[in-house]
């Protein structure tokens, strides 16, 4: 599944350039029933990329499901409308995202690779895809999360928010729909944030400026999200994300927000001078809120800005030892130190050395005709040798286009692979590692021994450090370079073993019993 990055707001009276009646520019005119926007066919190629099908849609873009035509990579457009092509505004506003994403260096962002800048034409920008579910979604499907899965998602949502609010960037619509939990190698977890169609930039005179350049007095967000301040149209800064991360994090421990109302009016009224329930107090819980945990939330949902944390690396910290007070097993990101760092659970990090090259794979020897069987009347001798050879031909001749394209796409994820090994990338929390290259090439080629002794020598490095990891007992870290060993080698019995072995120690330390 893949949710389009975009939230932006539906463009008001966009006229239908069959019968000229005005519409909200999303789907086809409600008078005639004419397209707004002119849509791709399936097929279709844009510079490297194949297009598939639709996938999600918003005000100004459609995000279409496409394919690197060489290496197969399947990757996630988000299009301009056509009828905004011939807008400088409105092209402006539609790259404003991506350059505001950009701006950002963390892995919880979307990742956008390219963009395309066409007046007049296609104006499309190109982004991973997704694959996973929101937030929000999650919730309403399984009710309230256990304690310790909603710390780890927030820690990672606290973490990207540092990094959002240095590139100078309000986000000003933090909420559910907006937490993407994708699915990783060894953990379904690992969230995105999305949709910074309403946020903020500081330019370079240290002036907010909106990516929408909406009007003085503009209120942008969700209400139920919103801060006091962002509630009121008044100037909003960093701290209208703690307060909003605040709601999230409240929603996710009562599973029920802050202040609720009828309608936007007695939102904002309660916003204004009514204090959400204290989480404790809240009734008919699955759990009991520890008062820590309680009083990060409220002090994030303060009225006033100037009794909120400070900055979210306060709140990224307050959650961290919030974690380790309950002995809770938590996601989170070490970014602070130079370089690439892999994604582990519990709150240590490693630098990992970078994988001595594997030598590349020897030749596949030509498909040879299997050996005679017994001799039989020397008739039957040439009629079979004639069929074998007919059936060779026929075999190399359909197999040779085939294999030698799939044989390049191997070569192309191995060179990508060595290329990331080299850098110290082997597992980064963002993918585009030499893991996730290698498992790509193994799924075009399993049998490919290139392929298969790099894989070995990574699963040993991580072997290596998981049993490093259980000697200082950090059963956490542990687990993490396990999960990497498996995902390697899924046949790697031993590794498995003790990755029971450990899930056993982690479980009897979070009851409390000798193990």
């Amino acid at each position: 599944m893949t949710l389009d990055s975009s939230g932006d707001a539906l463009p008001p009276n966009v006229r239908c350039h069959t019968c000229g009646a005005r519409g909200s520019g999303v789907g086809t005119c409600r008078k005639c029933g004419t397209s707004f926007s002119t849509r791709h066919d399936p097929g279709t190629v844009l510079g490297s990329y194949r297009l598939h099908e639709v996938i999600g849609e918003g005000g100004m873009g459609i995000v279409y499901l496409a394919t690197h035509v060489r290496l197969g990579r399947r990757v996630a457009i988000k299009m301009l409308r056509s009828h905004y092509t011939d807008n400088p505004h409105a092209v402006h506003r539609f790259f404003a995202e991506a350059r505001a994403v950009n701006r950002i260096d963390h892995p919880n962002i979307v990742d956008i690779t390219d963009f395309i800048e066409q007046p007049g034409g296609d104006n499309y920008y190109v982004m991973e895809l997704l694959q996973g579910t929101s937030l929000a979604h999650t919730i309403e499907r399984t009710g309230i999360l256990p304690l310790e899965r909603s710390i780890g998602i927030m820690m990672q949502v606290a973490s990207v928010l540092e990094a959002v609010h240095r590139a100078g960037i309000v986000h000003r619509d933090v909420k559910p729909d907006n937490v993407f939990l994708a699915a990783r190698p060894g953990r379904n977890d690992f969230v995105k944030l999305v949709d910074f169609g309403v946020a903020k930039l500081i330019d370079d005179n240290d002036d907010f400026v909106s990516i929408h350049n909406t009007n003085p007095g503009a209120i942008l967000g969700t209400p139920e999200y919103m801060s006091p301040e962002q509630a009121s149209a008044t100037a909003v800064d960093h701290r209208t994300d703690i307060y909003a991360f605040g709601a999230v994090l409240y929603k996710l421990v009562t599973g029920r927000v802050p202040l609720e109302g009828a309608n936007f009016g007695e939102i904002v009224v309660q916003l204004l001078t009514v204090a959400p329930t204290p989480p404790r107090e809240v009734p008919d819980l699955p759990h009991e809120v520890p008062e820590s945990l309680q009083e990060l939330i409220l002090s994030c949902l303060a009225k006033q800005t100037i009794d909120r944390p400070d900055s979210m690396e306060t709140v990224s910290e307050r959650l961290g030892e919030i974690a380790d007070e309950q002995g809770w097993i938590v996601y989170e990101l070490n970014l602070k130190s130079s370089g690439q760092v892999p994604a582990l659970f519990g709150r240590a990090s490693t630098q990992l050395p970078p994988l001595e090259p594997a030598p590349a794979p020897a030749p596949v020897p030509a498909p040879q005709a299997p050996p005679a069987r017994r001799p039989r009347p020397w008739q039957l001798v040439l009629a079979a040798a004639g069929v074998v050879a007919v059936a060779t031909l026929v075999f190399v001749l359909v197999r040779g286009g085939h294999d030698s394209g799939a044989a390049a796409k191997v070569q192309a994820e191995l060179r990508i692979a060595d290329e990331r090994s080299t850098a110290g990338r082997l597992v980064t929390p963002g993918g585009d590692d030499a893991l996730e290259h290698l498992l790509a090439a193994r799924k075009l080629d399993p049998s490919n021994a290139g392929v298969r002794d790099r894989l070995h020598a990574l699963a040993k490095t991580y072997e290596q450090l998981a049993e490093q990891a259980i000697a200082a007992q950090s059963f956490a870290e542990a687990a993490a370079h396990l999960q990497v060993v498996l995902s390697a080698e899924p046949d790697n019995e031993p590794a498995a073993r003790r990755m029971k072995e450990i899930e056993a120690k982690m479980l009897s330390k979070q009851r409390g019993t000798p193990h």
